[in-house]
């Protein structure tokens, strides 16, 4: 069993569903289905921020980077090895990585506590 929060939108139809019984049921209504409209609006119109196109770009880099590797390394023998991870951070590396993995381009391996990284076949 998963522990999920429900989101806004989410309440607000649990809410038009129990206001169907009250009787202001038009204005509750009216109310919620607005809500519901402006939510569902506001994520059709939402675009990347600069940090995001730029964090895509730097992920498109270090794909293109890591296909230079022929074995799997850590973040730090990253740095030492390539241009394109000298210039980061560590930590940013590692955030970078975190979703490359989500998107499934990067495969993450542990041994002796340490996380190595590679592309994925």
């Amino acid at each position: 069993m998963t522990n999920t929060k429900m989101t806004k939108r989410e309440y607000l139809v649990n809410l038009l569903n129990f206001v169907k019984e009250t009787e202001h049921e038009k204005d509750f209504k009216d109310f919620l289905e607005h809500e519901i409209e402006l939510l569902d609006n506001k994520k059709k119109n939402s675009k990347p921020t600069k940090t995001q196109k730029e964090n895509e770009e730097l992920m498109n880099r270090i794909v293109e980077a890591m296909a230079t590797f022929t074995e799997p390394l850590t973040i730090t023998e990253m740095q030492k090895k390539h241009s394109t991870f000298s210039e980061l951070s560590n930590q940013k590396i590692s955030s970078l990585m975190r979703k490359l993995i989500a998107e499934e381009k990067v495969v993450r391996t542990v041994n002796k506590k340490k996380a190595y990284f590679s592309l994925k076949d």
